[in-house]
């Protein structure tokens, strides 16, 4: 049964329009509630779809994070150590070399010398032979044997020599294409290379790092405007609950009349005329109220 008529609760001062008045604004609250609270179910998907983009974008940082620190710790560590070693072992074969380079003239000296000792020494012998032969007056088949051991001896030696010598200056050619100068030059190129390729990863670490922190206070914040929009989205509901609550306890089952209720404060009210005792209380309590 409706409440009441529209004409009784446009009569002020009756509990007919205290009522409807109350359930207005009962009306008007739930209507602002269910605002509030589609309002914040909006900005709760919104919330959620940011804190997954969030939570992408932290992932994918830690990603490139983990990249460059592994290309640090592995890779760059391994070149910068073998780097270490590779300048060590050049200098030392470059040492060598130089070392090499002096024994190989000092060879070369010393053979180019001692052919041109055999050669003189294979000349003396064959006039030696020759002054003898014309001593002695042996024949060309006839060379006493010991003279021809000494003929002999001279010119293979002088040979032997000669064939060193050769040797030695093909060895000497090969080293010349064979220099390791120009492996100092390399390394020192390879080492700023090494360096200029640390220091932009560093650098790339730095900023991951930096990036890294960002994105997870970002994320912090999503999580943070999330977690409040959920507490005013379940604030509205418990508010559109209550309201509904109420409007249904004023209105949602059929009720007497509301006109009853100004029967029964007449009532009350002849009542307490004819009590002073209960009028005396009651303008008391008002006074209290007010």
């Amino acid at each position: 049964m409706a409440l009441t008529s529209p004409n009784k609760c446009a009569e002020p001062g009756t509990p007919a329009k205290t009522i409807c008045d109350y359930r207005k604004r009962l009306k008007d609250e739930l209507a602002a509630s269910e605002s509030i609270q589609f309002a914040s179910t909006s900005k709760i998907a919104g919330w959620k779809t940011a804190r997954g983009y969030q939570l992408c974008t932290l992932a994918e940082t830690e990603k490139t994070l983990d990249y460059y620190r592994d290309l640090d710790n592995y890779e760059l560590y391994d070149i910068q150590q073998s780097i270490v070693i590779l300048v060590t072992n050049v200098a030392t074969f470059i040492t060598w070399d130089g070392d090499l380079t002096k024994s190989i003239k000092d060879a070369s000296k010393m053979l180019n010398d001692l052919k041109t000792k055999m050669l003189e020494a294979n000349n003396a012998a064959c006039a030696m032979r020759n002054c003898l032969q014309s001593i002695i007056g042996f024949g060309d088949n006839e060379v006493p044997p010991k003279l021809q051991a000494v003929t002999d001896l001279a010119k293979k030696l002088s040979e032997n020599s000669q064939k060193a010598a050769e040797a030695m200056v093909t060895i000497a050619g090969i080293h010349t294409f064979a220099d390791l100068q120009p492996l100092k030059q390399f390394v020192q190129e390879l080492t700023t290379v090494f360096k200029d390729l640390k220091t932009v990863t560093d650098g790339c670490i730095k900023a991951a790092d930096g990036d890294l922190k960002a994105a997870q206070a970002e994320l912090l914040k999503v999580i943070d405007g999330l977690n409040t929009e959920m507490f005013v989205s379940a604030g509205a509901q418990s508010a559109i609950n209550g309201l509904k609550e109420a409007l249904l306890f004023i209105c949602g089952w059929d009720c007497r009349p509301i006109g009853c209720l100004e029967e029964i404060c007449k009532k009350i009210t002849s009542a307490e005329q004819s009590d002073p005792a209960a009028e005396q209380q009651t303008s008391k309590y008002r006074k209290d109220q007010a």
